[in-house]
């Protein structure tokens, strides 16, 4: 908490000095992102420890989960905290990918499958899982419905459950009502439906 408070104080004050060159520099608006990224990356890590003790066996809730991120050693962690489960990151190869996959799909006792949101995200099914959990958003809308669908697939025989992991207080608030409002125009284009966004 103090580390996230640290740098989180560090990105208010540098986004102070620079507040009237942002808009106007590509280069700046890059650096901005960093520096939210390390906010990020630092909420997601936080919530390791109470994410691993919200989760329960597959034997005992009745449910398979995935759990994604946008940041490997958040996922690496938490795969190491649970022997029932599957990782996968960009580091995986392809053939292994699909090892991980029909594991998790076929394996009863495998309870958990932890995946970095942009590796783990698109081009796989894992309708064995009925809850997903995202430790962390990512920035568009449909990286996460991406993500989220992975478990909505053909042959899912149960309701799906999404919960978003959002730490009170910290980045993930602003992050999530940003996500909301991307996602309520992209809806508002699609449907053709005037209004608002929210």
């Amino acid at each position: 908490a103090a580390e996230y408070a640290q740098a989180e104080a560090n990105v208010i004050r540098w986004l102070r000095e620079h507040a009237g060159e942002i808009a106007a520099s590509r280069a700046l608006r890059a650096e901005a992102i960093v520096r939210m990224n390390v906010l990020r990356k630092l909420s997601a890590e936080g919530k390791t420890g109470p994410v691993r003790d919200m989760l329960q066996s597959c034997e005992v809730s009745g449910h398979k989960e995935i759990i994604f991120s946008m940041f490997n050693k958040p996922i690496a962690d938490l795969g190491a905290a649970f022997p029932n489960s599957v990782t996968l990151t960009g580091s995986v190869s392809t053939k292994n990918r699909q090892k991980l996959v029909e594991r998790f799909q076929s394996e009863p006792g495998l309870c958990f499958f932890f995946g970095n949101t942009i590796a783990a995200g698109v081009g796989i099914t894992l309708t064995a899982a009925d809850r997903v959990r995202f430790l962390d958003l990512p920035w568009h809308p449909a990286q996460k419905l991406q993500a989220e669908d992975r478990a909505h697939r053909f042959g899912q025989k149960r309701t799906v459950t999404i919960l978003d992991m959002i730490a009170k207080g910290t980045i993930d608030e602003r992050l999530s009502a940003i996500i909301a409002n991307k996602q309520a125009i992209i809806e508002q284009a699609v449907e053709g439906r005037p209004g608002a966004p929210v």
